[in-house]
C-alpha cells in the first residue's frame, strides 16, 4: 500500500529517538558514535518516505486525501530530517545575532532597508559566502517578514575548486521555547543557477529569501526565536539533503 493510500496522519516515524533540540543543538556539541549511527538510519527513513511524498504529490493533489495534512506530513518529515543532519554534521556555521531589539528598532527609524550581514567559508579553503538579514524585511515585504539573502563572494582559492557550487544549504532559525519551533529553508543551487557560478566581481546576484520567517512568529510570547536579545541562525552545507 502506498503512502498515499493510507490516512496521513498515521504515517509515523520508527522507533529512533530524535534528540530534543537543546542548546547543545547549536553549539556545535555532537553525538557519540552510537548516537551518530541511530541517526544516520533514521535520516535513512526518513529520506525514503520524503522521496515517497513526494513522488505521489500528484496523486495526492489529485486525489480526496487532505492536501493540507500531506503538505504538513511532508514538512514535518522534512524538519525531523534536518534536525537529525545537523546534529551528525560538523560542517555548520553558527551566527549569533546580538542586541536585536536595537537593531529592530533602528531599523524602523532607517529611510531604507538595511541589513545586517556576516560571511564565512565552507571549510578552510573553501567557498567564500555571505548571508545579510533584513529584520523588518526587505523592500519587497517591508514590516511583515524577516528576509535572508545568501550571496557567493570571490574568494582566494576560488580557482581550485569545483564550479558551479552544487551543494544543498540549510538554514535555520532557532526556537528555544519548549515548542522548538525552527524555522528551516533549504536552497537548491539548481534553482539558481547564475548565484552560484565562480564569481568574476567581487559578489554573485543572491539568493533571496523573502519570506524567511514572519515578524509575528518572531515577536510572539508562544516562540523564543529572540532568546536573551539575541537571534541565533545555524547554516548546514550538506551533500545529502534529498528536497
Amino acid at each position: 500500500m502506498s503512502i498515499a493510500d493510507q490516512a496521513l496522519s498515521t504515517i509515523s516515524l520508527p522507533k529512533l529517538s530524535i534528540e530534543k533540540t537543546n542548546n547543545n543543538f547549536f553549539e556545535n556539541k555532537f553525538l557519540d558514535e552510537d548516537q551518530i549511527s541511530e541517526q544516520i538510519r533514521l535520516q535513512k527513513y526518513l529520506r525514503s518516505q520524503i522521496k515517497q511524498l513526494i513522488k505521489e504529490e500528484q496523486y495526492i493533489i489529485n486525489s480526496d486525501v487532505n492536501v493540507k495534512l500531506y503538505k504538513n506530513e511532508l514538512y514535518k518529515l522534512q524538519q525531523q530530517y534536518a534536525i537529525s543532519r545537523f546534529l551528525t554534521n560538523k560542517e555548520t556555521y553558527l551566527w549569533h545575532i546580538n542586541n536585536v531589539q536595537e537593531i529592530f528598532q533602528n531599523s524602523k527609524q532607517a529611510t531604507q532597508s538595511n541589513g545586517i550581514s556576516t560571511s564565512f567559508y565552507t571549510y578552510r579553503g573553501g567557498y567564500k559566502m555571505s548571508l545579510k538579514l533584513y529584520v523588518n524585511g526587505h523592500i519587497t515585504a517591508p514590516d511583515t517578514y524577516l528576509s535572508l539573502h545568501l550571496t557567493i563572494l570571490r574568494g582566494p582559492c576560488d580557482s581550485y575548486l569545483n564550479w558551479p557550487f552544487d551543494n544543498p544549504i540549510l538554514i535555520c532559525l532557532y526556537d528555544t521555547s519548549a515548542k522548538q519551533e525552527h524555522i528551516f529553508h533549504t536552497i537548491k543551487p539548481e534553482k539558481y543557477s547564475e548565484c552560484f557560478q565562480q564569481p568574476k566581481m567581487n559578489e554573485n546576484p543572491s539568493v533571496q529569501i523573502l519570506e524567511f520567517c514572519p515578524l509575528s512568529m518572531i515577536f510572539s510570547k508562544d516562540y523564543d526565536y529572540i532568546h536573551q536579545n539575541k537571534l541565533i541562525i545555524k547554516i548546514l552545507i550538506d551533500s545529502w539533503i534529498p528536497i
